[in-house]
């Protein structure tokens, strides 16, 4: 059914307006939810469409429409909203709203590796045997777990995209899957699928939660483990500020950003970098190993001479 609004699709392509594809996305969003109505959501809306009117700018103002009728009363609108995002994010990155045929894992990473916006070397990683039996691990429906909430975050956050001109390149369980299989590459290969297979589980399922770096850099070019590292020294003296400072300019190399903490009243000094990546941990620990005697002698004979000059004494 069309009113003879023109409407402006994803591919620049204008087409006469389909009510009916509007109300079956809408149903579909709503299915087999409590206490909520795909006709509610659609006269909150107030859609005013005009000629030109993209797909995007509808599937948002639904996504808005049925954001602004959770309550907790009505709690199952986050899931409608939710899932009417996820289409708009499955329409984006395959041109389907929920009748998705989702790529083999491979498949999608290779395009992505084409594209730079995945790590190539995560191809020859596996074996296409191997490649296979990872395909049979996802599971493309729990993306249907979401909140209206959580999935906005991970869209906006952590899914790969060009945020130049607002183009994300894959979904949440993609992400997910693509994590488990970079972090468990390099382990023995009679039992790394084995890991990746429970991280994946773990992770898609909402059972333990991402630190950020890694699911945001981690399987992409830049291999991003760890975005900070935390430097305790062992109490606030010379001796023990000396060597972690020289510690945390090992560490840095003049490349790093760095912000000091001193708790009042504590014995703990802290160093936070920030914007490191996992060989600032590889460096943090060889350097440590690699502390000459000579600084810590030169620490404490700062700390004696300091020592004696507060007593009143001459060394």
């Amino acid at each position: 059914m069309s009113n003879g609004t023109k409407v402006k699709k994803r591919n620049g392509n204008l087409e006469g307006l389909n009510l009916d594809k509007i109300h079956i996305m809408v149903e579909h969003a709503c299915d087999q939810l409590t206490g909520v109505s795909a006709s509610q959501v659609e006269m909150q809306s107030g859609i005013q469409f005009y000629d030109g009117i993209t797909t995007q700018e509808i599937q948002e103002i639904l996504v808005r429409s049925a954001s602004d009728l959770i309550s907790l009363d009505h709690p199952n609108y986050q899931y409608v909203a939710a899932r009417l995002l996820l289409f708009g994010l499955y329409k984006q990155v395959f041109g389907a709203n929920w009748k998705v045929e989702f790529p083999d894992v491979y498949d999608h990473l290779r395009d992505g590796a084409a594209l730079k916006i995945y790590d190539s070397e995560l191809l020859s990683k596996y074996s296409m045997e191997e490649w296979d039996k990872i395909n049979g691990f996802i599971d493309h429906h729990r993306d249907f777990l979401f909140t209206y909430a959580g999935l906005r975050q991970v869209i906006d956050k952590y899914l790969v995209q060009d945020r130049s001109v607002s183009q994300v390149f894959e979904t949440p369980q993609y992400a997910y899957m693509l994590v488990a299989a970079t972090i468990f590459a390099d382990y023995p290969t009679e039992t790394r699928l084995t890991y990746v297979r429970k991280y994946y589980d773990a992770i898609s399922r909402h059972k333990i939660n991402v630190p950020t770096p890694i699911l945001a850099g981690v399987r992409t070019p830049l291999r991003q483990f760890a975005s900070c590292v935390l430097v305790d020294s062992a109490d606030t003296s010379i001796a023990s500020l000396a060597v972690t400072w020289l510690l945390v300019n090992m560490l840095l190399k003049g490349r790093e950003l760095v912000s000091t903490q001193v708790a009042s009243g504590a014995s703990t000094l802290k160093y936070e970098v920030v914007k490191s990546s996992t060989l600032v941990l590889y460096r943090f620990s060889k350097s440590l190993k690699q502390l000459s005697v000579a600084v810590r002698k030169m620490a404490y004979e700062a700390e004696a001479q300091q020592y004696t000059s507060q007593s009143g004494t001459k060394k």
